[in-house]
This record gives structure tokens, C-alpha cells and sequence, in this order.
């Protein structure tokens, strides 16, 4: 079974994308892995991390606990309300959520450190606001 980063991929994208406040606060901008070039900010991305399977008796997997990156990232002086924002409802929907899609569960997503950094990019300051969340899923 290795379809775990799947499902929670999937599971991130309903449950980022479905939710109307961060849509709000983003312009539907909510990306994985890398926002489209050139995309406006602020906006969210999220990327798997890394992580392990849970192993049953013998050689069965039960399923993986993975780790996932979930951030706003916006323009350090112009964003900067808008990406506390866009972290405290992102925290809002992630922290304690679970549930399933079609390419299997996801039975407990928890915020476990925080992430808040700059990078500049072509004189350009970016601010990354946001958590590693850790995910246990299951693929169909």
C-alpha cells in the first residue's frame, strides 16, 4: 500500500478548497505543492514532508503517518494581515480534522510545528506563514 500520500493530498485539497472563508481570504488560490507562475499573493500551498507506514502484524501496513507543510505565503509588507489570516483559519479547518474521499481516509490531521520564515526572490521579500501538520491516513 503506498497510495497513503494520495488519499492525504486528495483529503487536503476538499477539505483547503471547500472551505468558503479561505477561498475568501485567498482568491481560490490554495496550491499544491508550487503556485501557478506568476500567481498574485497571498495564497496557501501545501507539500507532503515526509513520514513512515504503520506496520501490523508480520508485513501488513495499516496505514502512514505522514507529515505535510501547509503555509500562506504572501508579500512580506503588503500581505502581512491578510497571511495571519489565511494561518489562523488554516489552522482553524486542519487542527483535530479527519475524514475520507474517494482514495481512502484520513483519520487524524494535528498542527505539530509551526513554520514562519522569509526567503527573497529577485529583490522580492516573501513571508511563509503556516504549520507541519501531521496526517494518518489510509488509501482505499
Amino acid at each position: 500500500m503506498s497510495s497513503e500520500t494520495v488519499t492525504a493530498h486528495a483529503w487536503l485539497a476538499a477539505t483547503l478548497q471547500g472551505d468558503a472563508t479561505l477561498q475568501s481570504l485567498t482568491g481560490s488560490r490554495i496550491y499544491r505543492n508550487q503556485a501557478d507562475e506568476g500567481a498574485p499573493t497571498p495564497y496557501v500551498v501545501w507539500s507532503y514532508q515526509g513520514g513512515h507506514h504503520v506496520q501490523g502484524v508480520g508485513t501488513a501496513r495499516i496505514m502512514a503517518d505522514l507529515v505535510f507543510q501547509v503555509k500562506a505565503i504572501g508579500l512580506v509588507k503588503q500581505d502581512a494581515a491578510a497571511l495571519r489570516a489565511i494561518a489562523d483559519q488554516l489552522d482553524a479547518v486542519l487542527q483535530g480534522a479527519s475524514g475520507s474521499t474517494a482514495a481512502g481516509a484520513v483519520y487524524a490531521c494535528v498542527g505539530e510545528q509551526p513554520v514562519d520564515y522569509e526567503e527573497t526572490d529577485s529583490g522580492i521579500r516573501y513571508w511563509h506563514l503556516g504549520a507541519l501538520y501531521r496526517l494518518i491516513a489510509r488509501g482505499a
